[in-house]
């Protein structure tokens, strides 16, 4: 088991969802996304006994492991005494790439990642020509991968973000925003009015908007009214 596998380079770049649906069946069909989407398994993960509630993943009682390929296909679809909390992969392209839930309060659906390194998304002007075209290759898988996980998991927000942990509803209830490039669900109309004429490109299953070009106070009234819509 090498030291990194479940710790990507700095600074981090997190393609987040959040779903309603059983977090642990969530946290299946993302690490189902990875594969598909060139991603290979490690066999390392982090388990934790299921049904404990949780904040942060540090939070829990776990221990990482290194599983042969079935355990971990178990481990990382819900089977056994033990859930997966974070997984590992591997890819050619980018280097370890990990799935995890992130920070949420332990009463509602935690939001559920796929993080990597985000160095190459360095400041442009800093960057060699094939540097920039590594992180153009970058932002556009990041894209793909956000709308299969948008898709595959009944996703009613997600965002591309570099060292950002995205909130949940209760969050944004609270006054915390999205940063980065936005997906919200089609049926989430008070989210998408803050946006106003300017519309994003529209997915099956929502819009996605790539660095919204709103004002401050729109973007914030906008992320309240996604928290609310979406209380139990």
């Amino acid at each position: 088991m090498t030291k990194d596998a479940l710790y990507p380079q700095p600074p981090h770049l997190s393609i987040s969802i959040w779903s309603p649906d059983d977090e642990e069946s969530v946290f299946g069909r993302a690490c189902d996304v990875a594969v598909e989407l060139g991603c290979r398994p490690s066999g390392v993960a982090r388990l934790a006994p299921r049904g404990e509630p949780f904040e942060l993943v540090h939070d829990l009682e776990a221990t990482t492991e290194q599983l042969a390929a079935a355990a971990f296909e178990t481990a990382v679809h819900g089977g056994g005494p033990l859930r997966a909390v974070k997984a590992g992969f591997q890819s050619k392209a980018w280097g370890t790439v990990i799935v995890e839930h992130t920070l949420g309060p332990a009463a509602e659906p935690h939001p559920t990642a796929i993080s990597l390194s985000g160095d190459l998304l360095s400041p442009l002007e800093s960057q060699s020509r094939s540097e920039r075209r590594a992180a153009q290759k970058l932002s556009e898988w990041s894209v793909e991968v956000l709308r299969e996980l948008s898709a595959r998991c009944s996703a009613r927000y997600g965002t591309i973000a570099v060292e950002v942990s995205m909130p949940t509803p209760a969050g944004l209830r609270a006054g915390e925003r999205l940063q980065g490039d936005i997906f919200v669900a089609a049926e989430i109309d008070r989210f998408r009015a803050a946006f106003g004429p300017v519309g994003g490109v529209v997915w099956p299953q929502g819009e996605f908007f790539s660095r919204p070009p709103v004002d401050d106070r729109a973007l914030a009234s906008g992320c309240v009214a996604l928290g609310y819509a979406l209380a139990p």
